[in-house]
C-alpha cells in the first residue's frame, strides 16, 4: 500500500484554499493509499491555522472548525500519527549538521524529514509531501520521493 507523509506546510492546503490544494485533495483521495503525518504536524498545524486568525485570513470560528475538521480526520485514521522519538531527534541533528551549513534547513524540517527517511527505509516507499521547497530540495538529497503540490 502507497503511503504519503504529509509535511504541515503540504497538508494545510487540504484544510484552506490555496495553491496547490487541488492537489492535495488528489492525493488524500487516493483510495488504496495510506496518510500519515508526524506529532509534530499536530502542533504544527494549530499554529499554521492561529497565525491565520492574526493576520485576519481567517476567523476564530473558522479556525476553530478547521481544528475539528482535522481532529476528526486523526480520530478516524484518514491520518496516520507517527509519534516523535529521541531516535528522530538524533537523525535530525545529523541531518542539520549535513544540510544546514550550505542550505536553510530548520529544526523543526529536520525533525519531519527524520520521520519520513525512518518511514521511508521501513520497506515501503513513501511519497513526502512538502509544499517547503528547501525542505523538499534536502528530502530529495536523501534520496526520498518529493512531491511539492505547489509545483505539480
Amino acid at each position: 500500500m502507497p503511503i504519503n507523509f504529509f509535511d504541515t506546510s503540504a497538508l494545510a492546503k487540504a484544510y484552506r484554499r490555496e495553491r496547490g490544494t487541488d492537489v492535495v485533495m488528489r492525493l488524500l483521495a487516493l483510495p488504496a493509499a495510506e496518510h500519515w503525518i508526524s506529532s509534530l504536524t499536530v502542533v504544527e498545524f494549530q499554529s499554521v491555522f492561529a497565525q491565520k486568525v492574526r493576520s485576519r485570513d481567517l476567523t476564530l470560528p473558522e479556525f476553530q472548525l478547521v481544528r475539528r475538521k482535522f481532529g476528526g480526520e486523526i480520530r478516524s485514521k484518514r491520518l496516520i500519527v507517527k509519534g516523535l522519538l529521541r531516535r528522530h531527534q538524533r537523525a535530525a541533528e545529523k541531518l542539520i549538521v549535513g544540510h544546514a551549513p550550505t542550505k536553510r534547513f530548520r529544526t523543526l524540517d529536520a525533525l519531519q524529514l527524520a520521520i519520513a527517511i525512518e518511514l521511508n527505509a521501513a520497506g515501503t516507499r513513501i511519497d513526502f509531501i512538502v509544499a517547503d521547497e528547501p525542505l523538499a530540495e534536502v528530502a530529495a538529497l536523501e534520496g526520498l520521493s518529493v512531491i511539492n503540490p505547489n509545483n505539480a
